[in-house]
């Protein structure tokens, strides 16, 4: 099993959706970057104000996934150890108590790879 995929279905699912979580891979993986970065510069936000985040460091991405993506892939990355869930406090935005989110080790190294990755 493609350990990108393995969040997008469950092994009940019809073939169907095995498949339809292969087509959207490629751009799940993107946004999980993109979210693991903006962790990473700014750590302990909450899901709601990373969107906002998102949409500021990445204006290509459209509204509506900047503000459905935060939540879905940074439990993808909390599963995948990268990210890990840090104190609650008041959102900014939504004035409700929410959970911040820190990067991990593993996460700060992945993100220093490709970073020297590209300056190679």
């Amino acid at each position: 099993m493609d350990l990108e995929a393995k969040f997008l279905r469950r092994n009940t699912d019809p073939i169907t959706s095995h498949q339809s979580a292969m087509d959207i891979l490629p751009k799940v993986t993107l946004l999980r970057k993109k979210i693991l970065q903006v962790v990473h510069e700014h750590p302990r936000r909450t899901a709601r104000e990373y969107a906002y985040l998102l949409h500021d460091m990445f204006p290509e991405i459209k509204l509506y996934d900047c503000f459905h993506t935060p939540n879905r892939r940074l439990s993808d990355l909390e599963r995948l150890g990268l990210v890990e869930k840090a104190e609650i406090r008041k959102c900014t935005d939504s004035q409700k108590n929410a959970t911040t989110w820190v990067i991990t080790e593993l996460g700060s190294d992945l993100i220093y790879e490709s970073m020297t990755d590209f300056m190679q």
